[in-house]
């Protein structure tokens, strides 16, 4: 059977097909001004474009593009002119060099977040421009730098620029949907909304950061080389912080999140700057009326008021159109052999302390977990069980002692390596994606196991047909957790219970030897509760995991677990069965705190 793309993804390519079939014969009736305007709206496309990967699908907040952009431009005009390369050659150097300063501004967001990472990405653009004015030979300074026309051979070149613009937007539009929807617009969008969660899904954020940030950056440079092509004359005010303006609002205009909103923020804002310019003095006024009365009625952008109205034509996160899987296959759920071996441990920690400042979180811990059991901590509030779960997943260092995770010391380990090992973990608050619906958000802990990605290019049969058992699989996680009938609503569209529920589902998808829970039944109603208690015990009764569980309900943790240690004040005052535990008097004094004798 074929394995076919998604509706949305189909969609939108017949649309790309269509404009660049249109587009190609625009040279043939068209004047110079109108040639001119479509070239503009092609380079507009691919700073849409590189600009939607890393501010809106990852969520990164720079105010660098236009420098970028610019260094692509000023770097195509010193291999065109003064190193003599061929025109075209000259364009994918100058996007190579825009991709080594991608490079620092994702080493940037590695270390700064958010707030922080603008305001420096916003200092970088200032100092670029000084740059552009004042460096000399490389960039000809203020008086700006006159690019002789390049030439094409048998075609003129004005038509030739128009052409190479359609070609690269075309292949950036056809590549950004391909990337998108699979393992890597995936994990962009958990980069975006849940970023303190990717290392314990096995997403390294900094290496992603660093790759998205030299996408977009190589994208923006070979705009920035079509741009001095059809100028014919490299100008700093060009590449000003002002023009970053224009680059946001063709964003936002057209939908964050999208490969497909770019492209119609870019021709609708390029459409727009033209007809406004008949407006002598007043065409700021009139397009900034025109933007905020857009804003107004659709505030997610045109994007996302047609998915609004058509929902099939929503971006996919996957490959492949549901429709062409099989929805409910019991078998791919039973990942793990089902063989508990209780005399083996899989976890074993020695003297494990955590300090923050000069409180002990933990202290001194010693504990042995078996393979195959469900393990419960419990405790008061305050007495480490977070800090317990956060050091066992990475994300949080210990100070001293060893972990050792089914033989493998893990000290420090970051917590994507960690996950690598076969841990899996939900979290207190609910870490789940708005920008991916329940079916992305549950492939997402796949994430660890893909291992032909970089088929999601050309849409390999190899990646085709990974992509197909994956999304098999997740489907039958999401009906092992009870929740199949809501693969397509949204991340932000459930209720507690239900997040919970794709959390589970999610862990599940990671094959995972072990599962950490916090707390998975804070916030739940009843009825929730019952359903996690249910999948929790077929965790360990079907799946063979090892469930270390953190849990204020002491019913289920009573009902559920074969061993329960309680800990208090960081450190560990008891260890037993349920039974043993529950009768402990220095367990019921750390509850309900020691009674006085009164005279």
């Amino acid at each position: 059977m074929k394995l076919s793309a998604p509706v949305g993804l189909k969609l939108h390519r017949y649309i790309y097909i269509i404009l660049a079939i249109f587009s190609f014969f625009i040279p043939f009736w068209a004047n110079q001004y109108i040639l001119h305007v479509a070239t503009i709206t092609f380079i507009h496309i691919l700073l849409a474009v590189s600009l939607n990967f890393v501010m809106g699908f990852a969520g990164q907040l720079t105010l660098a593009h236009v420098a970028v952009y610019g260094f692509g431009a000023y770097a195509t005009a010193n291999f065109y002119i003064v190193l003599k390369f061929p025109y075209i050659i000259s364009i994918f150097c100058g996007a190579i060099f825009a991709s080594l300063i991608g490079i620092f501004l994702g080493f940037l967001s590695s270390r700064l977040k958010q707030f922080y990472f603008g305001i420096a990405t916003l200092s970088f653009t200032m100092l670029s421009h000084w740059f552009f004015v004042h460096g000399g030979d490389i960039t000809r300074g203020a008086s700006g730098w006159f690019i002789p026309k390049p030439e094409f051979g048998f075609i003129s070149s004005h038509n030739g620029i128009f052409y190479l613009s359609l070609l690269l937007a075309f292949f950036v539009l056809w590549f950004g949907s391909n990337i998108a929807a699979g393992p890597f617009g995936r994990r962009l969008g958990a980069l975006a909304d849940i970023e303190n969660a990717c290392g314990n899904l096995g997403i390294d954020t900094k290496k992603l950061k660093y790759e998205v940030f030299i996408i977009s950056s190589f994208i923006a440079g070979l705009a920035g080389g079509l741009l001095m092509g059809i100028l014919g004359f490299a100008d700093p005010e060009s590449f000003h912080f002002v023009n970053m303006i224009v680059q946001f609002l063709m964003v936002i205009l057209g939908g964050l999140n999208s490969i497909f909103g770019g492209l119609i923020g870019a021709i609708t804002l390029t459409g727009l700057w033209e007809w406004v310019r008949e407006f002598e003095g007043l065409w700021e006024i009139v397009l900034g009326a025109i933007l905020l009365l857009l804003m107004i009625l659709a505030p997610y952008g045109l994007y996302g008021f047609l998915i609004k109205i058509l929902p099939q034509w929503r971006e996919p996160r996957h490959a492949i159109n549901t429709l062409n899987v099989n929805t409910l296959i019991p078998e791919k759920i039973n990942n793990i052999e089902n063989n508990k071996k209780i005399s083996e441990s899989s976890i074993i920690i020695e003297n494990v302390s955590k300090n923050f400042g000069g409180v002990k979180a933990l202290n001194e811990i010693n504990l042995e977990i078996k393979e195959g059991e469900i393990h419960a901590i419990i405790g008061p509030n305050g007495s480490g069980k977070s800090t317990f779960v956060d050091v066992l997943s990475g994300a949080v260092f210990f100070d001293s002692g060893t972990i050792d995770i089914f033989g493998k010391k893990t000290n420090n380990l970051k917590s994507h390596e960690i996950a690598k090992l076969g841990v899996s973990r939900t979290f207190q608050n609910f870490r789940i994606s708005s920008r991916l619906n329940v079916l992305e958000n549950v492939l997402l802990g796949s994430n660890i196991r893909q291992q032909h990605e970089s088929g999601a290019i050309i849409r390999s049969k190899k990646f085709l047909n990974e992509e197909k058992i994956l999304i098999e699989e997740a489907l039958a996680a999401l009906e092992f957790v009870g929740m199949i009938d809501f693969i397509n609503s949204k991340g932000n569209e459930l209720s507690g219970g239900q997040m919970r529920l794709v959390e589970l589902a999610r862990g599940i998808m990671s094959k995972p030897k072990i599962m950490l829970l916090d707390e998975p039944a804070a916030g739940l109603s009843l009825k929730h509760v019952e359903t996690a208690a249910k999948v929790i015990k077929k965790l360990r009764d079907e799946l063979g995991v090892t469930v270390i569980l953190v849990e204020h309900v002491l019913r289920l943790v009573m009902d559920l677990s074969d061993k329960v240690t309680v800990l208090n004040s960081g450190k560990i005052i008891a260890s037993g069965s349920p039974i043993e535990v529950k009768d402990m008097s220095v367990v019921k004094e750390a509850y309900l705190g020691k009674r006085k004798n009164v005279i």
